[in-house]
């Protein structure tokens, strides 16, 4: 006999379901684009309950339905004007969208498209942690632009509607679930389920976790040790399918010797097998991979199942990777992005020599930031010498702002020679406004002496813009004779609209002799704009 195919188990509607479909049919009446949010933890329903949704509301017959898998094709979407009126785009899983490398580029496109006309309709599927992650402002003390989910956080914290899916069943719905005769799934799911987790049972999570968690002899510890090094890959930001060159190099760290040493030849083989057989014949714990725009799946690598993913994050959160798992990532991770996150994670390890080296990796791979967030935990941590040598490896690989961001660092802890030195080093490094944003926060904390002792520095360095904000400070604070000597000097550094500035400001103040007297002076060192421009100030008041 042959076994029947998969047969979707019957659908019990719950509360979530009713105000979901209530907020589908109002937008499918409307006349905006809306995007509603479906968020809950692992495997508990969030993907039915929206095709259930979209499915009975009445309203979105004949609406066309657009279901990108990755954030690529969404683009292509976006890209192609697809998203006419009367289009369901259904995002599901969208944190694995959001979060990856062309996460903000889809975020900032979704947010253009929800400003125009509809009726259109986004339907996006979200992790609880993951939609936390997403909508977090960044972290305090980040270096100015360091905001890696800005447009994603917009996004989802303006969406039209957010419906929670609960993570279990409440005793009404396990009393309507009972209600329902006929169906087998329903009925095992029911039997076997724990605190109401049907959902769960439904994808084999709660089984799959069992198997893992009692696999502690061979051969069962080898399938074990794969699916751990595939649960701190992904808790760790390695977010993408995981090459079987990974798992197999990482394993080794994650067994004992006693167990290293029964394995055979084809422990690997007889592991990965074990990993990818299906339970109940739902799910794996290591899924395949469909390949990108084609059909059948990818060879060599493989997905973790979300239920254990979820199970990893929980049980293994403060666990720090065995060596061979760090020295595995940085032989087998290609994109700069999870890269970076593994340094980043290495470091707050303590694991220095892993930090670096998963660094040098993702700035090579083109992230030019890896080095300078390195330099900061170093920084913050005390260890001086070793910021400093990192921030000398960002700017060599062309991001000179990570000095500027270690002279202000210095600065604020009161090391004002140590932040100039820095500062310097920036400004040869190619960040002409180092200098100067120095020489500005010196003057703001009352050293003036020192900051037109930088800002002159910044103007030799060929910052021209910097002797003349100094200025400008100066004229606010109300020293107008620092101000127009440094306005002087601006001008005899290149910087000839440094007097046009000081004369809008004066006039603006109603000090009208002096500005056309400031006017006058600009002219001389061939700057006429400035009496052309106090003319026009003149005309508009009044003052023919």
């Amino acid at each position: 006999m042959h076994a029947p195919g998969f047969v979707l188990p019957a659908y019990v509607e719950r509360a979530h379901d009713q105000k979901l479909r209530e907020v589908l049919r109002t937008a499918a009446e409307g006349a905006e684009a809306v995007l509603v949010v479906v968020r809950g933890s692992s495997c508990t329903g969030k993907t039915r309950a929206a095709y259930e949704a979209v499915r009975h509301v009445g309203g979105l017959d004949g609406w066309d339905l657009i279901f990108p898998r990755t954030a690529s094709s969404a683009l292509e979407v976006m890209g192609v004007r697809a998203l006419v009126p009367r289009t369901v785009l259904w995002l599901d899983d969208a944190h694995q969208l959001l979060s990856g490398s062309e996460g903000e580029a889809l975020a900032a496109g979704l947010l253009s498209r929800l400003a125009q006309p509809g009726p259109v309709i986004v339907v996006a599927t979200l992790w609880d942690a993951a939609f936390t992650d997403l909508t977090a402002p960044p972290c305090e003390g980040a270096v100015a632009g360091a905001d890696p989910h800005r447009h994603a956080r917009a996004l989802l914290t303006g969406a039209t509607a957010i419906v929670r899916v609960p993570p279990v069943f409440g005793a009404q719905d396990l009393r309507a679930l009972d209600s329902l005769d006929g169906d087998p799934a329903l009925t095992a799911a029911r039997r076997s389920s724990r605190d109401g987790k049907i959902t769960q049972t439904l994808a084999a999570g709660l089984q799959l976790v069992d198997r893992y968690e009692s696999a502690h002899e061979p051969p069962a510890c080898y399938t074990r040790a794969l699916i751990t090094a595939a649960m701190d890959a992904y808790r760790l930001g390695w977010d993408a399918p995981l090459p079987d060159g990974f798992l197999r190099d990482a394993a080794p760290g994650y067994l004992t010797d006693e167990q290293r040493t029964a394995a055979g030849p084809r422990w690997f083989v007889s592991a990965i097998a074990d990993a990818r057989a299906r339970v109940q014949r739902v799910a794996a714990a290591l899924e395949p991979v469909a390949r990108p725009g084609g059909m059948g799946a990818q060879r060599g690598v493989s997905r973790l199942a979300d239920y254990l993913d979820a199970h990893g994050r929980a049980i293994r959160e403060h666990a720090t990777p065995p060596q061979s798992f760090w020295t595995a990532a940085a032989d087998h991770a290609k994109e700069a992005g999870h890269l970076a996150r593994l340094s980043r994670e290495a470091e707050a390890r303590g694991l220095c020599h892993d930090a670096e080296r998963l660094a040098g990796l993702a700035a090579r791979a083109g992230s030019s930031g890896a080095y300078a967030m390195l330099a900061e935990i170093r920084e913050r941590a005390g260890d001086r010498h070793g910021a400093e040598r990192l921030a000398r490896l960002a700017a060599d690989g062309g991001d000179p702002r990570c000095c500027a961001a270690l002279a202000w660092m210095r600065e604020r802890a009161g090391d004002r020679q140590d932040a100039e030195r820095l500062a310097r080093l920036a400004a040869d490094a190619g960040d002409r406004h180092a200098l100067r944003e120095l020489a500005e926060l010196r003057e703001r904390t009352g050293d003036r002496h020192g900051a037109e002792r930088l800002a002159r520095l910044a103007a030799d360095a060929g910052d021209r813009h910097a002797l003349r904000e100094l200025a400008e400070l100066r004229e606010r604070t109300g020293d107008r004779h620092g101000a127009e000597r440094l306005a002087r000097l601006a001008v005899g550094s290149g910087n000839t609209d440094a007097l046009r500035s000081l004369t809008e400001m004066r006039e603006r103040a109603g000090d009208h002799q002096d500005a056309e007297r400031l006017a006058r002076l600009a002219a001389d060192v061939g700057d006429r704009a400035a009496l052309r421009g106090l003319d026009r100030r003149r005309g508009r008041a009044g003052d023919r």
